[in-house]
C-alpha cells in the first residue's frame, strides 16, 4: 500500500516540471485535432465563484490521492457554454484534473478526440472574458459551430505562481464546420426563371383569348 502511495506522489512531483509552463503564449487562435483524454471531475457549488472553483479543485486532489490515481500537476475547469454566452465567464460548473488512465471511480470521464478551437489567456481569471470574446468572434467569422462547453486548462496558476499576471489558461471548445446553406445551382435558377417567364406569357395569352371571346 505504501509503495503505491509513494509511486503516486513520485509521479505527481515528476510531472511538475518548470519547463512545462514555459510556453510562447500569444493571442493567436488555433484549430487542432485533440486526442482522447481522461479527467477526474468535481462539481462546483453555487454561487460558482472562483473560491468555489478552488475548493472543488482541492477536493479533486484529495480524491486523486485517496484513490491512488496517477494525475498531472495541472487543474482545469468546465464552464457551460450557456453561461459564456451570458458573459458569466468565471462561473464554472466543474473543476477537473487530467489523469493518465480511465477509472471506474465515480467522477471520471473521457474527453473524446475531435476538432477543437483554442487560445491561451494570460492574466487573472477576471479578465478572461476578452479571450472568450476573441474565440467566439473567430468561430463566427470562420463558420465554426461550438458543440461543447468550455474546457479551461490551467497551465500556470496559483499552484505555481503568486503573481496573477503570470497566470496562463488554455481555453478549448469542441467545434464543427457550420452547415453551408444549400444554394441552388445557377443553371437551375436560370431554368426556373425561363419557366416563370413562359408561365407569365401563357397567362397573358389566356387573358387575351378571354377578352376576344367576350367581344364576339
Amino acid at each position: 500500500m505504501n509503495s503505491g502511495r509513494h509511486s503516486h506522489i513520485h509521479r505527481f512531483k515528476q510531472d511538475f516540471d518548470p519547463a512545462f509552463i514555459v510556453l510562447e503564449v500569444s493571442d493567436d487562435i488555433m484549430v487542432e485535432n485533440v486526442d482522447k483524454q481522461c479527467i477526474l471531475v468535481q462539481k462546483v457549488n453555487a454561487p460558482y465563484s472562483l473560491e468555489q472553483v478552488s475548493i472543488a479543485t482541492k477536493e479533486c486532489f484529495v480524491r486523486s490521492f485517496k484513490e491512488q490515481l496517477p494525475v498531472f500537476f495541472q487543474s482545469g475547469a468546465i464552464v457551460p457554454y450557456s453561461r459564456i454566452r451570458q458573459q458569466r465567464y468565471t462561473e464554472a460548473s466543474f473543476a477537473f484534473l487530467p489523469i493518465d488512465i480511465m477509472s471506474n471511480i465515480d467522477g471520471t470521464m473521457e474527453l473524446p478526440e475531435g476538432q477543437c478551437v483554442c487560445t491561451y489567456h494570460t492574466g487573472d481569471y477576471y479578465s478572461i472574458g476578452c479571450s472568450y470574446e476573441r474565440l467566439l468572434a473567430y468561430c463566427s467569422d470562420n463558420k465554426l459551430d461550438i458543440i461543447s462547453d468550455s474546457f479551461e486548462f490551467a497551465v500556470n496558476d496559483y499552484l505555481s505562481t503568486k503573481d496573477e499576471n503570470e497566470y496562463i489558461t488554455k481555453i478549448m471548445f469542441y467545434v464543427k464546420k457550420a452547415q453551408e446553406i444549400n444554394q441552388i445551382p445557377i443553371e437551375i435558377c436560370f431554368s426556373l426563371f425561363i419557366i416563370r417567364i413562359r408561365r407569365e406569357r401563357l397567362s397573358i395569352f389566356h387573358t387575351i383569348l378571354k377578352m376576344l371571346w367576350k367581344s364576339c
